[in-house]
């Protein structure tokens, strides 16, 4: 599997400071068993930990939250190793909506524009009945993939 994550969070090697543990890709998904490549901003470059000889790819780019220059990333990833992206991964709030859209215009299973928005819409939060269904539907259906695909909630990335 060629899993590209999309990283803007940094990691701290020094003291004791924050350190978002949802990042430690390297901890949870196995880098010998997958392909993982990386797109990251000149931040989120000093969050990747993984020795380079694990990473399939690296590509850095200016402005990670920006589709077009996500897009250019991930086909620059796809070109290096040499076979599709199965999957794209982002933590951000910030990147969502963009990875998004590289999912839907590159054909990359996961969530696109829509079911990301409902995530995003606090009314759906907030009583909205029809954000409310929304969500529903959205949630019902990524479960629906994640069983096609024979992955639970708490399943690692393995083989």
């Amino acid at each position: 599997m060629h899993i590209v994550i999309v990283n803007r969070w940094p990691r701290f090697t020094e003291g004791v400071r924050w350190d978002h543990e949802l990042t430690r890709y390297e901890e949870f998904i196995d880098h010998e068993a997958h392909q993982v490549s990386y797109v990251v901003d000149r931040v989120g470059a000093t969050g990747v930990l993984a020795g380079r000889e694990r990473i399939a790819s690296m590509v850095e780019v200016d402005d990670i939250s920006s589709y077009d220059h996500l897009r250019a990333a991930v086909t620059e990833v796809t070109e290096r190793v040499g076979r599709p992206v199965d999957q794209i991964i982002t933590l951000s709030e910030f990147t969502l909506d963009a990875v998004a859209r590289v999912r839907q215009s590159l054909g990359i299973p996961g969530p696109g524009p829509d079911e990301v928005a409902v995530y995003r819409n606090q009314g759906a939060d907030e009583g909205n009945p029809r954000g409310s269904r929304a969500a529903g539907a959205a949630l019902r259906r990524l479960r629906e993939r994640r069983a096609d695909a024979g992955l639970r909630g708490d399943d690692r990335l393995t083989p």
